[in-house]
């Protein structure tokens, strides 16, 4: 994931992957998709660091001070986008066929959020369910902006 101690980002370079973050995930969110990362070793490498690294970086990344390359991992914009990460399986077939369920099966829920006291203000979004055999998935957050004064 080309993170780690030994990777150092200049103030332009986190800016740089900071707007990518944002234009990403906001264009993933736009377009209504949701991402699913298959991990094409299977179990050999189950249980391993590697499996659960990216798990470092889920939370949404809130100013370009924070940004580190990880947060671009396909693993970490598959489970913000809303889909899923697949590890641990040799069963590719019924790994992708899961993901079929989950493209003809779901609800939409949409809201009007308020808008952003500034550019790429960074909100995180929890669904919550009163069954608790029912799991929603869904995207992590979004970046929001300020909305612009209409021109006459």
């Amino acid at each position: 994931m080309l993170t780690g101690p030994n990777v150092q980002l200049t103030s332009k370079d986190q800016q740089n992957l900071f707007s990518t973050v944002v234009a990403v995930s906001t264009q993933l969110r736009q377009s209504r998709i949701a991402l699913y990362a298959v991990d094409p070793l299977g179990t050999s490498d189950a249980g391993s660091f590697r499996t659960f690294y990216y798990e470092q970086f889920l939370k949404g990344v809130t100013s370009p001070n924070r940004v580190v390359i990880g947060n671009l991992a396909l693993q970490v914009l598959a489970y913000q986008s809303g889909g899923r990460v697949l590890k641990s399986s040799n069963d590719v077939a019924g790994e992708i066929e899961h993901c079929i369920r989950d493209a003809n099966t779901y609800y939409v829920v949409t809201y009007d959020p308020p808008p952003a006291d500034g550019p790429d203000d960074y909100h995180a979004i929890e669904v919550k369910l009163d069954q608790p055999q029912l799991k929603a998935q869904t995207r992590s957050g979004y970046y929001a902006q300020p909305t612009r004064p209409r021109t006459p």
